[in-house]
């Protein structure tokens, strides 16, 4: 690497003024003040950075080693200063990539730099699921490498796609437990858009992935969505012979019969007084014989069918038809096909 561009990336700005005024280095004066530019973004200088923006002949957007930006470059060392002074440049541009595809906010995600990712959601620009050479996102690579907080932040993001996979066909989900990140899987599983199902270009899903920790598959029964009859090369997760998975798988099994058995019994119990009440005033509708009284008790039998059914399954609508049913029929097979 010539030494000069060494100096502009590690941002010594002293040792790149002195290189500067050497006459042997042709550079023009374009090239300097660039180089300069980018040596005060990499150094953090705001000071200067803020000097040179004022002046003409800078590039805001040039390149530098493996097609860094200044931008890209103060993303990647954390140096929010320089960030916010260079969001305020009208001709910056924000999701500029450098050669393996990683743009400034993927990178600043990478290197675990929290101010810069709050500071970089809360820009509209800011292209948030924009993948690198290997299909990444910045969520998955912050799974990847574990950064919890930055995680949640990405999570509270309605622009992000907490499912999005890599060219393996691994979801952030799945990275997480690859890695080992237990805190990020954790926060993962309590997010409602996640898909717990979603198999790679492997044919694994998490299920298989994560059963040899009973602590993460209690987490996964929590979630409520899991497939637990998915297969991987013909098997089950019930073919496996850990005995504290098999219990779990026992208990969750239980539990999905004992919530269908509740649910029966109350679909139950609301349809059978429903109809039983809606026979009831129409087989007592001919012991009435004055006209008024007849709907008087008509009326009070659709009120209180209409409290106990809370409009879910009769509609105000569907009422006043079946009482113009009874008005006006004489055959009780025809009321009761309203």
């Amino acid at each position: 690497m010539i030494l000069y561009k060494e100096a502009i990336f590690l941002g010594a700005i002293e040792k790149l003024e002195k290189l500067f005024s050497n006459p042997i280095l042709q550079l023009s004066e374009s090239e300097k003040k660039n180089g300069l530019f980018f040596a005060a973004c990499a150094a953090n200088r705001h000071d200067l950075v803020s000097e040179y923006l004022k002046e003409s002949g800078i590039n805001v957007n040039c390149q530098g080693e493996e097609e860094m930006t200044p931008f890209f470059i103060a993303c990647s060392r954390g140096n929010i200063e320089v960030i916010v002074e260079l969001l305020k440049h009208p001709m910056i541009q924000k999701n500029q990539t450098n050669l393996f595809e990683e743009s400034p906010f993927f990178i600043a995600c990478k290197n675990n730099h929290l101010k810069v990712v709050i500071e970089l959601l809360n820009d509209d620009e800011i292209d948030v699921q924009k993948q690198n050479g290997f299909d990444e996102t910045a969520l998955f690579i912050s799974c990847r490498e574990g950064h919890l907080e930055i995680v949640q932040h990405l999570l509270k993001d309605k622009r992000i796609d907490v499912n999005k996979t890599n060219k393996n066909g691994d979801t952030p989900l799945i990275i997480s437990w690859e890695k080992r990140k237990l805190e990020v899987t954790k926060e993962l599983l309590k997010c409602p858009d996640v898909n717990v199902n979603l198999v790679n270009k492997e044919n694994k899903c998490f299920l298989f992935i994560a059963q040899s920790s009973p602590e993460v598959l209690k987490l996964l029964f929590q979630n409520g969505t899991v497939n637990i009859r998915a297969k991987f090369q013909g098997k089950t997760i019930y073919d496996t012979k850990n005995k504290e998975v098999l219990s779990l798988l026992k208990v969750y099994d239980n539990g999905i019969f004992f919530s269908f058995i509740i649910f029966s019994f109350f679909f139950s119990f609301f349809f059978s007084f429903f109809f039983s009440f809606s026979f009831s005033f129409i087989l007592f509708y001919h012991s009435f014989k004055k006209e008024e009284t007849r709907w008087k008790y008509i009326e009070s039998c659709f009120r209180f069918s209409y409290v106990w059914i809370k409009d879910e399954l009769l509609s105000e609508e569907h009422m006043n038809r079946l009482a113009n049913a009874i008005k006006n029929e004489k055959n009780l097979k025809t009321i009761m096909s309203v």
